[in-house]
């Protein structure tokens, strides 16, 4: 059976409503009428498409949700096939919530740092606010082997993990650092490098930067 949020975007979905047959797009996808009404009724469910009975026929439209999913595929099929060994993502610098300072001064951080990554880092992250495409493209660093900090405990808490994967932050070698315990989006990534970058670039809230994780 072929994707059917894929074929509705095949048929243009994605730019306006579509009138659909079940039997016709069951057709299509190669499959039962009967799983076509189910995986139409999961996709609505899910907040993919939005849809209006009428009949034997229905109008089907991709909503931002879907067309966001579908964007994510495309992404991750095209990682597969381009030539460049890194995940290429820019946005804009933003200010972080202020934890970055606290947590990159606790020794049982920094020592992992110093021990996976190779530097310790300048006691604060660099927050990069990502523009929609590299948002989508976020979701690749799924495929990749992250480097693990541990958790890890004290007499008065628990500190969580944080998965690294080495980058190229403006130009300077460094981490994007992914907590376990994050407060940000998905279109929001924390650096961390031995240097401040803000300091070393020049750079300041609002500026436009690019990551290129390695």
């Amino acid at each position: 059976m072929k994707d059917p949020l894929l074929e509705l975007a095949l048929i243009n979905a994605v730019q306006k409503p579509i009138q659909v047959s079940t039997v016709e797009f069951a057709k299509r996808l190669r499959t039962s009428p009967m799983t076509v009404s189910r995986r139409l009724k999961e996709l609505e469910e899910g907040g993919l498409i939005a849809r209006t009975l009428s009949g034997r026929s229905q109008a089907i439209t991709i909503t931002e949700k879907g067309s966001n999913v579908l964007k994510e595929q495309y992404l991750a099929y095209k990682s597969i096939f381009e030539s460049k060994p890194v995940i290429e993502l820019s946005g804009t610098i933003v200010s972080g919530l202020g934890e970055g300072r606290y947590y990159l001064s606790i020794r049982g951080y920094t020592k992992q740092f110093e021990e996976r990554l190779g530097f310790t880092p300048y006691p604060g992250t660099l927050n990069v606010k990502l523009d929609e495409e590299s948002a989508a493209a976020r979701v690749r660093l799924n495929n990749l082997t992250p480097i693990n900090i541990a958790s890890f405990k004290t007499s008065n808490r628990t500190y969580g993990g944080i998965r690294c994967y080495r980058a190229s932050i403006g130009g300077i070698d460094g981490a994007v650092i992914v907590p376990d315990r994050s407060h940000y989006k998905n279109d929001v990534i924390e650096t961390v490098a031995r240097v401040s970058i803000k300091q070393t670039l020049n750079t300041d809230n609002g500026d436009f930067i690019e990551v290129a994780i390695v």
